[in-house]
């Protein structure tokens, strides 16, 4: 607040006053009074001071002494001093100039009421000066009183001279209330009308255009009137510009690059300020704190993470309070970074500054799902929609509008169950959303995302294809879009996608989780299964082992993967070791509704027996595919039949209905025409369904019925005319440690069933198994495993034990 100084000549006022006083002062007092008065002229208020306090104090009912006292007071700034005399005045006599000061030093001290009273007074005495009329409604204004003090002023009349005085008084009243900024500009340009030169006009306008939002245009103005402003609102202002430009910078309107430049031109102005206070050794001034907050935000939107990091971390050596808005730029940046612990107590911080700030909010509800804390994650979003109205009203009673806040929170808690697996619930959330607002891009990509995830690929697809008719340059949607189209087998399209995901925001770590994705199929693979089998009996096998390898090449015109095949079977018999080598070369095609691959392969050893190898699957929709393989020397065939020179082909098909990610069931047929005249032939059902479905732990039980039948029954490997199988597992699946990609789980499956065989009794069988798997990174799995298994042959039980390994390279 500005505070009101004018110096009210006291000194005839006071010659007139003391002819008037009943009570008259001798010589010696009157010349001690009058060198009080000459003191306070030449400003020498301390001695002024004391001698008038002195002569009010021994000459109480000399007024004068007392009034100019006062006013000598108010010279000297002593504003509470002279709030605290008030009370000793009677203001129906006092003279107009004590008034005044009192007036004057109430408003200084914020004592609103008596500032009003006071210069209330001073106008009744002399209606005409204006000094008082001004002083009032400033006055009224400071109180929240800006309609009074503007209808006061509207009454008064001025002289030309006058004029200018009342239009900026009119000013600061309309500056009391609030979204008057257009009006005070407009009363700022009618004093600039009547004197061009006015510095108070100037410093209004510029103030009054950087508090309307275009520091940019205030600054132009600064630049014609460079001493206008003091060198805190000049800092200010300049902060505010580049502040402004951080903002433009990220205009979805804005092609990215001219965004980029934008930013750049903003973070150097602020590298230079920062530069300049240091060396002007004001390292902890006002600007050099704001620039330097600010130049973390500007690094921020740069996608310069660590270097955020690296200017959060001085500023905390510097204890520099940050306030939210920066210290959510350093949460973001630890969260982009991958640091998720870092970031969530930052976030928090933020939020105790700004509780409602929702970016805030969702910052930290990201943050807490990707450290995995997903029950903590889903009850902070549901307190965060609940405690924000769905509705924002003006009046209690008057009509509304949907708060978008509101909106953002409960999309956040919906998508929270899909991070979470909670795909269901998270399906029955959006949905409702997507037909209460279907061209909410957010909401609609959302549920896109959620189709996907659920294994319904193509109603992903049509959903997220709607997002980027609607919104071209969706981020979130195109990321989806490519990851959809990955799945669907549509390389191209996923391509085209991915690229134009990265001329949105190159920087973003959705974009590059995508690069990383696409990266990873464009890559070689290689797939290694290594078991070993020991048995108890001797009908099988004593011990076998299994060596199965496959090395892909790159996709060569987006759908074919060119490979080489070896596979090695070797088993200890009674009679001896029998094996069987294979090597092959094939090829791999992939399109949106046909998998297929044909291989050639021949025996190892010595290149004889040549044979092919067919496999396709048809995906009918998002829930129906039926598949068929045959192999001309089938890999079915006993090993112990081998031994005899007896080989054969087979033919297998199947098909499925996966409903979602928690249930599917599905059929498959099987037939080996082995040379030795024996035919095989196999029929299976089988259903599977998820019991329970947490974050971390889930339990999924699969049913199996199978019966198989053969043609000769004489053969010297194991080949009962008849047996029928049922089998019950359940698959407990704990996730011990995941950070983003990298995870490592582990599996422990128990089953239970009966066999049957023709000519013996039905018997029980089980299984029980137990798995480590580990994702080091997107490109190298491993898989390790122990199997223990009971099993029937001709009415005897056999134990096996079974160890095997898996790996996945892209390299």
């Amino acid at each position: 607040m500005i505070k009101a100084r004018t110096r009210t000549s006291i000194f005839a006022l006071s010659s007139l006053f003391a002819v008037a006083n009943p009570c008259i002062a001798d010589t010696t007092t009157d010349e001690k009074y009058a060198a009080a008065l000459a003191l306070a002229r030449d400003g020498q208020f301390a001695p002024a001071l004391e001698s008038l306090r002195s002569l009010s104090a021994e000459f109480p009912d000399t007024l004068r002494f007392l009034y100019d006292y006062i006013a000598v007071l108010g010279w000297a700034e002593r504003d509470v001093d002279v709030v605290s005399l008030a009370s000793r005045i009677d203001s129906s006599i006092v003279p107009r100039y004590v008034l005044e000061t009192i007036a004057k030093a109430a408003r200084n001290t914020h004592n609103f009421g008596l500032a009003i009273s006071s210069y209330g007074r001073a106008r009744e005495r002399d209606p005409q000066h204006l000094e008082n009329t001004l002083g009032l409604a400033m006055s009224m204004a400071d109180a929240g009183q800006a309609d009074d003090a503007l209808t006061l002023l509207s009454a008064q009349t001025s002289t030309p001279e006058q004029q200018i005085s009342l239009l900026l008084t009119k000013a600061y009243a309309l500056k009391a209330k609030k979204d008057t900024y257009f009006e005070s500009l407009a009363v700022y340009d009618q004093v600039l009308a009547l004197d061009p030169a006015n510095r108070d006009g100037w410093r209004g306008k510029i103030l009054t255009t950087q508090w309307l939002g275009a520091p940019h245009l205030a600054a132009r103005m600064l630049e014609q009137h460079p001493n206008i402003l003091s060198a805190d609102e000049r800092a200010s202002l300049l902060a505010d510009r580049v502040a402004a430009r951080l903002g433009w910078g990220t205009l979805s309107a804005l092609p990215s690059d001219e965004q980029r430049v934008i930013i750049e031109s903003a973070v150097t102005e602020l590298r230079s300020t920062v530069s300049q206070e240091e060396a002007n050794g004001r390292p902890t001034s006002t600007v050099a704190r704001r620039a330097r907050l600010d130049l973390l935000v500007g690094t921020h939107k740069l996608g310069q993470f660590e270097q955020v990091i690296a200017l959060y971390t001085k500023l905390t050596e510097d204890h520099v309070n940050l306030q939210s808005y920066a210290l959510v730029a350093v949460a973001d940046a630890y969260l982009q970074l991958r640091q998720p612990h870092a970031a969530i107590p930052i976030y928090r911080d933020a939020l105790k500054q700004s509780p409602n700030m929702l970016v805030a909010q969702s910052g930290l509800f990201y943050a807490l799902i990707d450290d995995e804390q997903h029950d903590n994650a889903l009850r902070t979003i549901d307190q965060f929609a609940l405690q924000t109205p769905i509705w924002i009203k003006r009046e209690p009673k008057g009509p509304g509008r949907a708060n978008p806040e509101r909106a953002d929170l409960d999309l956040l808690a919906a998508l929270g169950r899909a991070f979470s697996d909670y795909l269901p619930e998270a399906q029955q959330r959006l949905e409702p959303m997507v037909a209460t607002a279907p061209y909410s891009a957010d909401v609609r990509n959302g549920l896109g995302t959620v189709y996907a995830w659920r294994g319904w690929p193509r109603r992903a697809l049509t959903e997220l294809r709607i997002v980027t008719a609607q919104e071209p340059d969706h981020l979130g949607a195109r990321v989806s879009e490519m990851e959809t189209q990955l799945a669907l087998r549509e390389y191209e399209q996923a391509e085209i996608a991915l690229k134009t995901a990265q001329s949105i925001f190159p920087s973003s770590m959705q974009v590059r989780q995508a690069e990383s994705n696409w990266g990873i199929h464009m890559s070689p693979e290689l797939r290694v299964e290594i078991s070993r089998l020991a048995s108890s009996g001797l009908l099988e096998n004593v011990a076998d082992y299994t060596l199965d390898t496959h090395l892909f090449s790159w996709p060569i015109y987006y759908r074919f993967r060119p490979y080489l095949h070896s596979y090695l079977s070797a088993a200890q018999f009674p009679e001896g070791l029998a094996s069987y080598k294979r090597f092959g070369v094939g090829t791999e095609f992939k399109s949106r509704p046909i998998d297929a691959s044909l291989e050639l392969a021949a025996n190892a050893e010595n290149g004889s027996d040549p044979g092919l190898h067919l496999r396709g699957r048809w995906f009918a929709n998002d829930y129906w595919s039926v598949g068929a393989s045959w192999q001309s020397f089938a890999t079915d065939v006993p090993l112990r039949a081998r031994t005899q020179g007896t080989d054969g082909w087979s033919l297998d098909a199947d098909t499925e209905y996966r409903f979602d990610e928690m249930r599917r069931v599905g059929a498959a047929a099987h037939r080996v025409a082995m040379s030795d005249g024996n035919i095989r032939r196999a029929f299976n059902v089988h259903g599977s369904q998820r019991l329970i479905n947490k974050p971390h732990y889930k339990l999924e039980a699969t049913a199996s019925v199978q019966t198989a039948r053969n043609v000769d029954v004489g053969a010297s490997y194991f080949n009962p005319s008849h047996d029928f199988v049922t089998n019950l597992t359940l698959n407990n699946d704990w996730i011990l440690w995941r950070e983003y990609t990298h995870s490592f789980r582990h599996r422990l499956a128990v089953s239970a069933g009966t066999y049957s065989q023709q000519k013996y009794n039905k018997r029980l069988i089980w299984g029980v198994q137990y798995e480590h798997q580990w994702n080091w990174t997107q490109r190298f799995d491993l898989s390790y495993g122990l199997q223990r298994t009971q099993r029937n042959f001709d009415g005897n039980a056999e134990f096996a034990t079974r160890m095997y390994l898996t790996l996945g390279w892209r390299f």
